[in-house]
């Protein structure tokens, strides 16, 4: 399919090859009465795009570790993964121990994804990113683990 669109350099005949829908929220009220049902938990997959040290202070269970700051270690297998490409291989001497490959190769592209962050800033990139490279149900967490900590009627004190 073919588009002409005007920009501030003229007129361009474009080719439209793919669409993608854009990732979405998912408010804090929707992802406690979610996340705190074991049976809602298991749709969805939770991704913490937080870094190691925050993980340290406080972190959810469920959830799969992928530090935004380790990108650049991880984001080869999150994208064949993405492509339906083989499975991850956890013995993979290039592969750096403190991520669980294991858990990363279980991604699937179709299944709702849910990612976190503190505030819900680096999730909503990161999620943005997970829509691009090709998962078709992402979702953001609005306001992070911190208003998790502030909404949630579990006993959750730690905050940073």
């Amino acid at each position: 399919k073919y588009n002409i669109v005007k920009t501030p350099f003229g007129w361009h005949v474009v080719e439209v090859t793919a669409v993608r829908a854009a990732s979405g929220n998912i408010g804090m009220s929707e992802f406690i009465a979610r996340y705190e049902n074991m049976q809602t938990r298991e749709q969805m997959q939770l991704v913490d795009v937080r870094e190691p040290w925050e993980l340290a202070l406080v972190k959810l269970e469920g959830f799969i570790n992928l530090p935004m700051g380790s990108y650049g270690v991880w984001s080869d297998a999150v994208e064949a993964v993405a492509r339906g490409d083989a499975a991850v291989n956890a013995d993979d001497a290039d592969h750096d121990d403190e991520f669980d490959w294991e858990e990363i190769s279980k991604l699937n592209r179709e299944k709702e994804l849910v990612v976190m962050c503190h505030h819900g800033i680096r999730s909503a990139q990161m999620a943005a990113y997970f829509t691009q490279i090709g998962f078709r149900n992402v979702k953001n967490l609005v306001g992070g683990i911190d208003a998790y900590a502030l909404s949630s009627d579990t006993s959750f004190s730690d905050r940073y």
